[in-house]
């Protein structure tokens, strides 16, 4: 076998081991976002919609990896901000990121007015895209985690505008994902 036939073989196995991943992360997103939905969600929705919407930017690839930021830990990420800020002035600020009819918790770090994103994505994504920051939402010490409640109800993950879409759509990906569908193709519509 020569090098190029073990290069090619690596690589391979590099993109089998991320699509992997992917598939992971994406069948553990699904799981979270299904529960039975509520009127305390669904009031969360009402209230979270009147809102002030606004457009964060992510900062560069190469800036979060200088960082040492870590993917899918937006809390963690802008929490460490505000805590090792030597300045005191980035605060975590705690909200939703729209997607798919969702309101996705999500925490962003605010320095001198300006909002921006210090959790890298691993999956391609924009840089920019629409935020809803809710003063309403605050952090507890449970145990070692810090868990986000809104108005005395857990948020985590967040809410959905249309839970019974919400669900339906999750089983139409997972099912697609399990009989061999890469999980960014899956995540597509029609559903």
């Amino acid at each position: 076998m020569n090098m190029r036939h073990i290069s090619e073989g690596r690589q391979m196995g590099e993109a089998k081991q991320k699509r992997d991943a992917l598939k992971t992360l994406v069948l553990s997103f699904i799981e979270r976002w299904d529960f039975a939905p509520s009127e305390a969600e669904a009031q969360a929705v009402v209230e979270i919609k009147k809102l002030p919407q606004t457009t964060v930017r992510r900062y560069p690839k190469d800036v979060l990896s200088y960082m040492r930021m870590v993917p899918n830990q937006c809390h963690a990420n802008a929490r460490f901000m505000q805590d090792e800020d030597p300045d005191q002035k980035c605060k975590q600020v705690s909200g939703y990121w729209l997607q798919q009819g969702n309101f996705v918790l999500h925490s962003v770090v605010e320095r001198e007015g300006e909002l921006f994103c210090v959790t890298p994505m691993t999956v391609e994504s924009t840089d920019e895209f629409p935020f809803i920051p809710d003063p309403d939402i605050e952090w507890r010490q449970e145990s070692d985690y810090r868990v986000a409640y809104r108005k005395g109800v857990r948020v985590e993950p967040g809410f959905r505008s249309d839970p019974n879409e919400s669900r339906r759509v999750g089983e139409i990906v997972r099912l697609r994902i399990e009989r061999g569908m890469h999980p960014m193709k899956a995540g597509e519509p029609p559903f």
